[in-house]
Formats: C-alpha cells, sequence, structure tokens
C-alpha cells in the first residue's frame, strides 16, 4: 500500500528545561537523579485553562512531542545499553521514519498556560504535540517482557574519580556533574554518549569543546586528562 497523503500536525506548546544539547539529555525520563523541574508551555493559540482542566487530579502525564532535532532515520540503531544495533522499531531511537517522542513525567504543578513536571528528558524547546494522563489501570501491563533487554547484564555503577582535573580552571561543577553523571552508568564507547577509544588505548568523554581522558579498572573510572578540541590546555 503505498501512501501519498501526509499528516499535518501542529505543536500545543514547547518544552522549557535545563537540557540544550542532545547528548545533555537522559537516555530515559527518570534516570537523572538531579530531578529538575521543567515546564511545557502551552501555545496562545488553544483555550489552555480549558484544555487542562482536570489535569491536576492525575500524579502523572504522557508527553507525546515531535524530535525536531533529528533530520534523518536509519532501519537498525545502536541503543545505549546495546552492543548492537538493532531495528528501530524495538528501540526508543529519536532516529525514526517520523520522529514522534513519547515521554512519562511526574506532573508537579499547573500554572495558566504552564505545566510544570519533573525530570524529562526532553531538549529545551521541544515542540509538544499532545499531553495526556498517565493512567495506571489502563497504561501499567502487567506481566509485560522486556524484550532483548532483558539479556543485557544487571546495571552496573562505575565509580568516577575526578580529582586529577578539578584544578583546570575551564572544569566547573557543571562538567564535573556531567562527566559523573555519564560515566557512571557506562563509560564504554558509544557515539550517542560521545565516547570513543583513543589509539593509547585509554578512553575519551566530548562534551561541547571540552575533551576529557580516562581510563577504566573494573568499575573504577579515572579522569585523568582534559583539554580543548583544539589542543590547547593540556597543562
Amino acid at each position: 500500500m503505498t501512501v501519498t497523503t501526509d499528516l499535518v500536525v501542529r505543536p500545543i506548546g514547547f518544552v522549557r528545561s535545563v537540557y540544550h544539547r542532545k547528548y545533555e539529555a537522559p537516555r530515559q525520563p527518570g534516570v537523572d537523579e538531579r530531578q529538575d523541574v521543567a515546564r511545557i508551555e502551552l501555545i496562545d493559540t488553544i483555550d489552555a485553562e480549558q484544555c487542562v482542566r482536570d489535569l491536576m487530579s492525575f500524579s502523572h502525564i504522557w508527553i507525546i512531542s515531535w524530535f525536531d532535532r533529528v533530520t534523518t532515520w536509519k532501519p537498525m540503531v545502536l541503543p545505549p545499553r546495546s552492543e548492537k544495533k538493532r531495528g528501530v522499531f524495538a528501540t526508543r531511537s529519536p532516529h525514526r521514519p517520523n520522529p514522534i517522542g513519547l515521554s512519562v513525567a511526574r506532573l508537579v504543578d499547573i500554572h495558566g498556560r504552564t505545566i510544570q513536571i519533573d525530570n524529562t528528558d526532553l531538549l529545551d524547546g521541544t515542540p509538544v504535540l499532545d499531553v495526556k494522563p498517565y493512567v495506571p489501570y489502563a497504561d501499567m501491563v502487567t506481566g509485560a517482557s522486556n524484550g532483548w533487554l532483558a539479556d543485557i547484564e544487571e546495571k552496573v555503577v562505575f565509580h568516577v574519580n575526578t580529582m586529577a582535573i578539578r584544578h583546570r580552571h575551564f572544569v566547573t561543577d557543571e562538567l564535573i556533574a556531567h562527566i559523573e553523571r555519564t560515566l557512571s552508568l557506562d563509560p564504554n564507547p558509544h557515539p550517542y554518549r560521545r565516547v570513543s577509544e583513543r589509539l593509547d588505548g585509554r578512553r575519551e568523554l566530548a562534551v561541547r569543546q571540552y575533551r576529557f581522558v580516562f581510563e577504566v579498572n573494573d568499575t573504577q573510572v579515572n579522569v585523568i586528562d582534559a583539554y580543548l578540541a583544539d589542543g590547547s590546555l593540556t597543562a
């Protein structure tokens, strides 16, 4: 069957969050321990106050969004916790034929056209297509399987030591927090996390224009050097 008709959707609002770049955001909602409060700002062309009436009676909501910074899609993708590529429909990758996102978030408060939520995985400025209540008796499926994720070993927490780079003047508390958050989950090379293998056998994490060199020993991650991508500030 050939589909020739385009579907037109328009955003009902936009996300405002602390995440401005794709690599900063957690791979799933609820995995970032910072509990940052984000918000959805509804557009003024809908009757927002009537649309959100009774929504505060629910504890959580579904957010249907549009991954507007995704420009291509792939039939096979490499998910964050997988060592091999998987079919895109067997993952939650944003690189899809239609880049639609589905996130659940705790509802914090509603003020006029603003819906406050916490611990979202969405980037600042992400268009929101719809908001629906999370209804446990309908949305929670008893006995559901984890698919290929069931074959992955139990999550290991890595301990990250950043003492060797804290004296660098460009290493801020924000950078330290991002390094520790990223590498404690998984320090293995992965393009989405911007972790790569170096020729000297060490590994490197890229964060904006900064590069952080580290070594892994069992569950211990030691960050031993930091420099700019142009090679400066290595001393």
